[in-house]
């Protein structure tokens, strides 16, 4: 019987789908089953437009529509924090929203921090993409900001020593040093999903 020979870029393809796909189910866990097994502390509350936050493995925890969102942020803290204005309704009104990055960078940490809490709220699918071309993604769609409209949107996500969000052509850029980035994710998640 013969065995396939599999070639070291059919096996470098399959790791990168592999990791891609645990990414995937390891958000998805979290942002579903990781809140069950909360503690919240009693005394350690705070309000944020008339939202009720607690002090839980620390983080900060509320629910919108009876979904859990988990910042790392005190939301006191957001209050005087300027970002763009970025609508949940116009990510939802694509057929896609690639979410990309430069798989040499270190993101991790940022796409956690908003797509474990964002995408219990997105109608949108979210399809994996590189920023460009490398060894690590030879399979993935190539996206960048200049490949977005209405109907596809694009998340970036960039390593950088500026700590900024952009939203700008139906393209929302987050770029920063994964924990310094936290508090501008947090107040974008905020803005997003709680009425003033």
């Amino acid at each position: 019987m013969k065995q396939k020979f599999k070639s070291p870029r059919n096996v470098s393809s399959n790791k990168s789908r592999l990791l891609m796909a645990i990414i995937i189910i390891f958000l998805m866990v979290f942002s579903v089953l990781g809140f069950v097994v909360v503690r919240e502390t009693e005394d350690e509350r705070t309000q944020y437009k008339q939202k009720t936050f607690s002090k839980a493995n620390d983080k900060w925890l509320t629910y919108i529509d009876n979904k859990p969102i988990m910042i790392s942020s005190n939301p006191k803290d957001l209050e005087q924090i300027q970002i763009p204005k970025v609508f949940l309704n116009d990510l939802n009104s694509a057929q896609k929203i690639y979410v990309t990055r430069n798989y040499k960078e270190t993101t991790n940490y940022m796409q956690i921090e908003l797509l474990g809490n964002l995408q219990q709220f997105l109608n949108t699918p979210l399809i994996n993409s590189c920023s460009e071309e490398n060894e690590q993604c030879p399979n993935i769609p190539i996206k960048t900001c200049k490949d977005a409209t209405t109907q596809q949107k694009i998340i970036l996500f960039k390593q950088s020593q500026e700590q900024e969000i952009f939203y700008s052509e139906n393209c929302l850029i987050i770029q920063g040093n994964n924990q310094e980035i936290t508090k501008k994710i947090d107040k974008l998640l905020l803005d997003m999903l709680i009425e003033k």
